[in-house]
C-alpha cells in the first residue's frame, strides 16, 4: 500500500539493550535534569483536518448543546473525531492520536482509518439532514452531526495541519523541502516576506561559524519576528505564524550545543542582534516594541473583544536565553506554576484586553467574566505558541548508535488547500521523511516510550490505569516526568517500561534511574 512512497530512512527493526558508554553519551547530549522529561515523545507526525462547515452537538430538542473543544465523539485505533470551536457552535475535526506515527506501517494504518471515517462523513452527509455519531465507525452516543449545506459534494472537505518532529539543525531544510514540492505557500523568513529582509542574520561575537542548530533556531525565531510585523491581522496568533513552534522557544535555545549557549547568555547583545540585524522593523527602538503589533479579535462563544500581546521584541529574545529561561509568548512562559487569581494577573499583564465598545453586539465583555472563564479565555488567547512547553521529539540515526537527538515539535499551518488532501497528506509526510532521513543517507528512528505508549492508549479508549492530563506538565506545575516534589528523582519501575512491540525499537525507560547517577559527560565543550 502506497508504495509510491519511498522506505527511505525510517525503520522499525530491533535494537539491542543500549550500553553504558551510549547512555553516557545519551545524557551528555541533553543532561540529567533534562532527560527525564525529553524521554516524553509527544508527537512524531501529527495530522489534524478541519472542517468548520460541519457542527456537531450534544443532545436533542431543549437538551441540544454544543460540544467543549477537544471532546471527541469517534473514536478509532489511530485517529478521533473531536469537537473544534467556531464561533457559537462546534465544528469537527479529525486528529491523530498522540504521539503520532512513527513509520510508513503506522501512516498507513492512520490514513486507512482517516479516509473510512472520511468516506462515512460523504455518505452520510449528502442528504444535509442531522444523524447521530453511532453511524460512524467508532461513534458516541448521544452526538449528532449537522452535515453542510446540500449540493457540496465531497460533503467533507477539510483543512489540513500537520505537526512534525524535526531537529533544529533541518529546520531550514524543511521549509526548502516543502517549497520545493510546492505543498505550502509560504515557508521561512525570506521567502515569506523578502521586503523585510536586508540581509540574512548578522556575526555574532564569540561564535565564527554557527552551528547548524543555531542556524535553525535563528530563521524560526525571524520568522516570528516578521510575522508580527506585518500588517495582515487575524483572529489569533497562531492564525499569523505559518510555521509554528509548539515546543517552547526556551527549550529550543537550551538544544543548542552547549559553548554556543554560554557565549550568547553571557553577551545578550550578541544574541538579540544575530536575531534582529536585517529584518526591516523599522523605528531606533524596534527592540522595545511587541513581537506581535497586530490588534486580534477573539469571537467565541458570544463574546467578541479586541486584543494585543504587549511581550516585547528584547523581553521575549532575552528571557528564552536564560539560565532558566522561558518562552513568554506561551502561557506557560508568563504563568509558570501559578494558580487562579496570580495566574490571571500574569497572563493579563501582557495581554491587553480591549473594552468592549460594540453597543449594537449582544457580547460579552471579557471583564464581566467570573474568575474561572477569564482565565480560559486567557489561556486561549496564547493557544499553540509553545503551548507543549519542554516537549520534544527524539530521534536515533543508526549510524550513531547511543546517542539521540531532539527534536522540535512544528505545525505546518501554511499547506496548499487546493491540493486534494488525500495527496496533501502524503506529500507532506514524504517530506519529513526525506528531510529528517536527509535524503535517505541516513536511517533513523523515532524513541518510543512507556508514557508515549500510555498517551495513545488513553485517546483510543484502550487504557485501564489513571493517566495524567493530556496536556499536563510543567505549564501547569507539575514536577517533571522523574522528578516528583520533595525529593530525588524516583528510579523507574521495570514493570513500566514499554516493551519492544512490533518491531518497534523502545529504548530507554528501564535504565532512566541508572542515567540520573551517572556525571554529566558534554561533548561539545
Amino acid at each position: 500500500m502506497h508504495a509510491h512512497l519511498p522506505r527511505s530512512g525510517h525503520t522499525r527493526a530491533e535494537s539491542p539493550p543500549p550500553t553504558r558508554t551510549g547512555l553516557l553519551a545519551l545524557q551528555s547530549a541533553v543532561g540529567n535534569r533534562a532527560l527525564g522529561r525529553l524521554l516524553s515523545v509527544q508527537r512524531n507526525v501529527g495530522v489534524e483536518l478541519e472542517d468548520g462547515d460541519w457542527t456537531v452537538y450534544q443532545g436533542s430538542g431543549d437538551r441540544r448543546k454544543r460540544v467543549d473543544k477537544t471532546v471527541p465523539f469517534v473514536v478509532r485505533n489511530e485517529m478521533q473525531v473531536q469537537a473544534e470551536d467556531a464561533m457559537d457552535r462546534s465544528a469537527i475535526e479529525i486528529v491523530s492520536h498522540p504521539p503520532g506515527v512513527v513509520d510508513l506501517g503506522d501512516w498507513d494504518a492512520l490514513k486507512t482509518e482517516i479516509d473510512d471515517t472520511a468516506t462515512e462523513l460523504d455518505k452520510y452527509g449528502s442528504s444535509s439532514n442531522p444523524f447521530p455519531a453511532t453511524w460512524l465507525t467508532g461513534g458516541k452516543p448521544n452526538f449528532y452531526l449537522k452535515p453542510p449545506e446540500k449540493n457540496k459534494t465531497p460533503s467533507f472537505r477539510p483543512f489540513l495541519q500537520m505537526t512534525v518532529g524535526m531537529p533544529l539543525a533541518l529546520i531550514p531544510e524543511l521549509g526548502r523541502k516543502l517549497r520545493e514540492k510546492g505543498v505550502v505557500e509560504i515557508t521561512g523568513p525570506y521567502e515569506y516576506t523578502a521586503r523585510k529582509l536586508e540581509e540574512k542574520p548578522g556575526p555574532i561575537r564569540g561564535i565564527d561559524e554557527p552551528s547548524a542548530e543555531l542556524t535553525g533556531l535563528l530563521e524560526l525565531v525571524r520568522s516570528y519576528l516578521i510575522a508580527g510585523d506585518s500588517k495582515s491581522g487575524d483572529l489569533s496568533f497562531k492564525n499569523l505564524v505559518y510555521t509554528m513552534a509548539r515546543t517552547d522557544f526556551a527549550t529550543m535555545f537550551g538544544m543548542l550545543p552547549k559553548h554556543e549557549q554560554r557565549i550568547l547568555r553571557a553577551d545578550q547583545e550578541s544574541w538579540i542582534a544575530a536575531a534582529m540585524t536585517g529584518l526591516k522593523l523599522g523605528a531606533p527602538d524596534r527592540e522595545s516594541k511587541p513581537v506581535f503589533n497586530q490588534t486580534f479579535e477573539y469571537m467565541d462563544r458570544g463574546m467578541y473583544f479586541p486584543y494585543r500581546n504587549k511581550t516585547t521584541r528584547r523581553a521575549w529574545l532575552e528571557s528564552m536565553a536564560e539560565p532558566e529561561g522561558r518562552d513568554l509568548l506561551s502561557a506557560g512562559g508568563k504563568a509558570g506554576a501559578l494558580e487562579e487569581e496570580e495566574r490571571i494577573a500574569a497572563l493579563r499583564k501582557d495581554i491587553r484586553l480591549a473594552k468592549q465598545t460594540a453597543k449594537d453586539l449582544e457580547v460579552t465583555n471579557p471583564f464581566r467574566l467570573d474568575a474561572k472563564e477569564l482565565l480560559r479565555v486567557l489561556e486561549e488567547l496564547h493557544e499553540g505558541l509553545g503551548a507543549y512547553g519542554r516537549r520534544v521529539d527524539y530521534i536515533s540515526y543508526e549510524d550513531r548508535p547511543g546517542y539521540a537527538t531532539p527534536a522540535t515539535i512544528l505545525e505546518i499551518r501554511n499547506l496548499k488547500q487546493n491540493v486534494a488532501w488525500r495527496k496533501l497528506m502524503d506529500e507532506v509526510y514524504q517530506c519529513f521523511d526525506e528531510v529528517i532521513s536527509q535524503g535517505g543517507k541516513r536511517s533513523y528512528t523515532n524513541i518510543g516510550t512507556a508514557e508515549g505508549r500510555k498517551r495513545k492508549e488513553k485517546a483510543s479508549g484502550k487504557a485501564t490505569y489513571a493517566e495524567e492530563p493530556e496536556m499536563g506538565g510543567p505549564e501547569r506545575g507539575e514536577p517533571e516526568i522523574g522528578e516528583p516534589e520533595g525529593g530525588e528523582p524516583e528510579k523507574e519501575k521495570e514493570e513500566e517500561v514499554d516493551r519492544p512491540r512490533s518491531r518497534r525499537v523502545e529504548v530507554f525507560g528501564r535504565l532512566t534511574g541508572f542515567l540520573r547517577k551517572q556525571p554529566v559527560r558534554r561533548d561539545d565543550g
